[in-house]
């Protein structure tokens, strides 16, 4: 299955883009997504945060010196950030099976149950909100829709001179060297945790350090084993209280702002 996605993808790359160099095609698609997921299990393993490599699309089409707008568009197997990586997720999915006792078979069909579901169900539910207002507009503003458009518009201009081959080398060169001095000297020093610190937003860094501080006084106050025993319950309570917040949330924000088309 992977290798009949990877080969309809760039196929049909190819095929909707022919000047474009089809080995980028490959590179991108069929090399790329497998070195990423490898990365970003390991960064799982040892952080529990995927790590992701951004603008790789956007760097492999601009060093290619092509310059029409459609290979932009090109359907290409990519990771990105937002998506995140799907390889390594499953990997982290299918060793919490392990860890509890859990037939990896189960989580499988889980997901084939429940994706048709929900992809049924977002169409109708998508079509319900943009009967009520257009998307975006001021009752659904969709803040990042502007700025990918934004930042797919500077890529798209050549305007967007964020790579630096000399500097990504040099850095590359750095964490080799780090990374092997780290593993020869048997340093207590995680690069990949670094790296992970370094790069992800401020407000997800400070609630993990919140919540690192939180379990050491619960550590202190109760005792390992009584953590060990009740975390799990903790982290699925905090999921389902943080789920209802929003869901009520959105409801009355939507019904609120609804109210105009009421008649009078």
């Amino acid at each position: 299955m992977y290798l009949a996605g990877i080969t309809i993808s760039i196929v049909t790359a190819i095929v909707l883009v022919p000047q474009f160099p089809f080995w980028i095609f490959i590179l991108l698609s069929g090399v790329w997504p497998f070195v990423i997921n490898i990365i970003s299990a390991r960064s799982l393993g040892v952080t529990g945060l995927a790590i992701n490599i951004p603008y790789v699309r956007e760097g492999a089409i601009m060093a290619s010196g092509y310059k029409g707008i459609d290979a932009w568009f090109a359907p290409t197997l990519v990771p990105t950030a937002a998506a995140g990586v799907g390889g390594a997720a499953w990997c982290e999915r299918f060793k919490v099976a392990e860890l509890t006792s859990t037939n990896p078979m189960d989580l499988v069909r889980a997901m084939l149950i429940a994706f048709p579901l929900a992809l049924g169900l977002g169409f109708i539910y998508t079509q319900m909100f943009w009967t009520i207002a257009p998307i975006p507009s001021s009752l659904f503003p969709v803040p990042f829709w502007d700025i990918n458009v934004t930042m797919t518009t500077l890529f798209l201009k050549r305007q967007a001179t964020v790579f630096r081959p000399d500097w990504m080398a040099v850095t590359f060169v750095v964490g080799v060297v780090l990374q092997l001095l780290i593993s020869f000297l048997h340093l207590p020093i995680s690069l990949i945790g670094i790296a992970m610190g370094a790069t992800w937003p401020i407000a997800n860094a400070v609630s993990i350090t919140i919540g690192f501080i939180l379990l050491k006084i619960l550590e202190h106050l109760y005792g390992k084993n009584w953590i060990n025993r009740h975390k799990v319950t903790i982290v699925a309570g905090l999921f389902t209280g943080e789920g209802l917040i929003v869901a009520f949330s959105a409801a009355a924000a939507i019904i609120s702002k609804s109210i105009w088309i009421r008649p009078i």
